[in-house]
């Protein structure tokens, strides 16, 4: 399964995925408007995902994984 995050009125330096626990998993770096992901190789459960421009965070969303 995939996941896409749409950010239009920003260009994003990186998304970072983390668990509840606060483990980073997976991150994206220099992206243009769309990032585009797999969840397959991560587990059920509630992620993060931090999206930071010029090192400052600006959105974080929860993502919950039910395969």
């Amino acid at each position: 399964m995939q996941c896409s995050i749409v950010a239009t009125a920003f260009s994003g330096d990186q998304v970072i995925i983390t668990d509840i626990a606060g483990r980073k998993l997976k991150t994206i770096q220099n992206f243009q408007n769309t990032v585009i992901f797999s969840v397959d190789e991560i587990e059920n459960g509630i992620y993060f995902l931090s999206l930071y421009h010029k090192q400052r965070l600006i959105g974080l969303e929860k993502l919950i994984v039910m395969h």
